[in-house]
């Protein structure tokens, strides 16, 4: 066997093995090397590895021996583990041999057991048939990707405890477990070893396992770390990078009044605010004003109740409506998440169904502590509830969110009705760990070493303009923006300047789904109805990254030149996230052509034929695509687009 290369980091003092070498496990060297891995379009059950390394797979049909640490006396820790399971695979992550986390093939399930991926796995009985007894504890929500994607797992562990004598004194648990970015398990004991053999003797340390024996998977950056439950008992102390805004004392940093003093307190460490307020004005406001920013921030409810964290001001068209800030609410029975602008938009602004932030439904469980993080940049706002996205980067629509500095406001409601007629509900709230990591804006097209800016952010400078370009095209906060209609061609970006073979990087953002591409090298044969330049594919729905020349070549000349399918630029479907920037990476020289896309290298060294591409330079274009009536964009799309960051470096003949 060859010797297995994989990027797993055992992060500890104690650890063996250095980063990038896997030799601190049993079994690697029984595990096949790839450099990533899909599912094998013959057999959706295996997986097939890439050349390259970096990632293991338990061979063709799953049977390979689990890997296990050589290191054994594991206590308390942390891991992070990337996996891919083929259809119905089954593997786990195994502490000290006792306790396990299930992997498993679980995408689309509805009704969730602890069998289930991320599920702790159960006690069980091999007779009469193999079944579980109990035990375990079932995921709070199905987070599993379907087979043949990677996925994540982040499982911090506390050890047994035992005394001198060997007693135990404390059962294993299970602290918190993440699958792909979701809160799935958290404080679970495990008295119990799993499986059949449950009642077998427990250790205060041990290996991890990952298990090889039960069906394809692949996995890739596995790092474990110890973890230190004092350090998780610290309140309002920062991670790293970030600034308290509560130090767990005092009000230093806040705006204090009469009002705030009477209804807020801190005691053991904690902000509250338990009393009941006849009229508004005793909202907790930070000194400081923030723009960009991400905010972190632990809440409770100790009774149902309503809260709130504001930021930012509203547009003017906005201010009166219910207040001069927007507010994330923190509410429970419904409306926990919401962006309260949205309840009081005037009468005259129109929004799609699609401009509005779409927000589960959340009841954040009554006297448990939940965990909120903010990411504001610009118009942007990203949303997460105990770490559950439940807004994935909402651009604010025009006219509803100041882009200018701003106090945080944590809000102190004001009384609602209680349950019963006449009875009045004070809102208590109470806030602990309020932490802030201020975000320097970027600097937008500014060429990296090597390169030159086709785009100087503040004009057209160095491209065509004419009459259509002017109308259709405007400059915004340094972003290149198309967002009309237009029904007939003519309103394409082209560089003033000509290039023959480069490196092209740039930035798109599709508001809606939309089409668009990029321009380069004049084409040979005539295609008709599909003009003389090649098109390097932009369109969310299908033809990402497809090269339009041998899409649109009429049928006659691909014969005639006995052009075979093979001989044919392939991609793999790509759906680019709508209303989130993606990076694209375009090399040509002579007739090879690669593209990368976020990353992903679409398009590796094709070579174009000779009767397709031709060599002499010609300008880099920017497609303004025309109206789309039907097809799958939509019944008239306007098919608007965004580029910012557009770089460019010619390749000489020598390099």
């Amino acid at each position: 066997m060859r010797k297995i290369i994989l990027t797993i980091a055992l992060m500890s003092a104690l650890s063996a093995g250095a980063e990038n070498d896997f030799t601190a496990w049993h079994n690697s060297d029984k595990w096949d090397v790839a450099g990533d891995a899909a599912l094998n379009s013959d057999n959706l059950k295996r997986l097939v590895g890439k050349a390259g390394s970096g990632v293991l797979i338990n061979g063709k049909e799953g049977k390979r021996p689990s890997l296990v640490t050589k290191r054994r006396d594991y206590r308390d820790v942390e891991i992070h583990v990337e996996f891919m399971v083929a259809k119905g695979s089954n593997s786990g992550v195994i502490f000290h041999g006792n306790h396990e986390i299930q992997i498993l093939d679980s995408y689309g399930v509805k009704k969730l057991t602890a069998g289930h991926c991320g599920g702790v796995y159960p006690r069980a009985e091999n007779k009469p048939t193999y079944h579980h007894i109990g035990g375990g504890s079932a995921p709070r929500v199905n987070a599993a990707k379907p087979p043949g994607q990677w996925q994540t797992m982040d499982i911090i562990f506390q050890a047994a405890r035992f005394d001198k004598a060997g007693k135990k004194t404390a059962h294993a648990r299970f602290v918190k477990v993440v699958h792909n970015g979701k809160v799935i398990q958290e404080d679970v004991e495990v008295p119990y070893a799993c499986g059949p053999n449950w009642d077998r003797k427990q250790f205060p340390q041990g290996p991890i396992i990952i298990q090889g024996d039960y069906g394809p998977i692949a996995v890739r950056n596995v790092r474990i770390k110890e973890w230190k439950a004092d350090e998780e008992k610290k309140l309002n102390v920062p991670p790293e990078g970030f600034t308290a805004l509560f130090n767990g004392k005092d009000f230093a940093g806040w705006r204090v009044h009469p009002k705030t003093e009477e209804m807020w307190s801190i005691e053991d460490g904690v902000l509250k605010a338990h009393g009941l307020l006849e009229q508004w004005g005793a909202d907790l406001v930070t000194e400081k004003e923030y723009r960009d920013y991400v905010l972190m921030a632990d809440f409770r409810m100790p009774a149902k109740s309503d809260s709130g964290i504001h930021f930012r001001n509203l547009a003017p068209a906005m201010i009166g409506k219910f207040g001069d800030a927007e507010q994330f609410n923190i509410r429970s029975k419904g409306g926990m998440g919401q962006l309260e602008s949205f309840q009081f938009l005037p009468e005259n602004m129109k929004l799609t169904k699609e401009q509005l932030p779409q927000v589960r439904y959340i009841d954040p469980e009554i006297g448990l502590w939940h965990t909120i993080k903010l990411t504001v940049v610009g118009k942007n706002l990203t949303a997460e509830y105990d770490g559950e996205v439940i807004l994935d980067h909402f651009e604010y629509p025009e006219g509803i969110l100041s882009t200018k500095p701003n106090t945080i406001r944590f809000q102190k409601h004001r009384f609602t009705d209680g349950d019963k007629p006449g009875e009045k509900n004070p809102c208590p709230i109470e806030y602990r760990n309020i932490f802030i990591k201020e975000i320097k804006p970027s600097k937008l097209n500014v060429a990296p070493e090597g390169f030159t800016a086709l785009f100087n952010g503040k004009d057209l400078t160095g491209w065509h303009t004419p009459p259509l370009v002017k109308e259709y095209w405007s400059v915004e906060d340094g972003v290149l923006k198309s967002p009309g209609l237009i029904k007939h061609w003519g309103a394409s970006l082209a560089t003033k300047k000509h290039y023959r073979d480069f490196i092209l990087m740039l930035d798109f953002r599709m508001p809606t789904i939309s089409d668009s591409g990029i321009n380069f090298r004049r084409l040979i044969p005539e295609i008709p109805g599909f003009g003389d330049m090649e098109q390097f594919n932009l369109r969310s729905k299908g033809g990402m990254g497809h090269l339009e020349s041998y899409y649109f070549l009429p049928k006659q000349v691909a014969e005639e030149m006995g052009l075979k399918e093979e001989e044919k630029p392939h991609v793999r479907h790509i759906d680019p996230e709508v209303g989130l920037w993606h990076t694209v990476k375009l090399t040509m020289k002579g007739r090879t052509f690669s593209a990368e896309y976020d990353g992903e290298v679409l398009h590796d060294k094709f070579e174009f034929h000779d009767w397709m591409i031709n060599m002499e330079p010609a300008p880099i274009r920017l497609q303004k695509h025309i109206v789309v009536h039907g097809d799958n964009l939509g019944k008239e799309n306007p098919c608007p687009i965004e580029y910012r960051n557009i770089f460019i470096k010619e390749i000489k003949s020598s390099e």
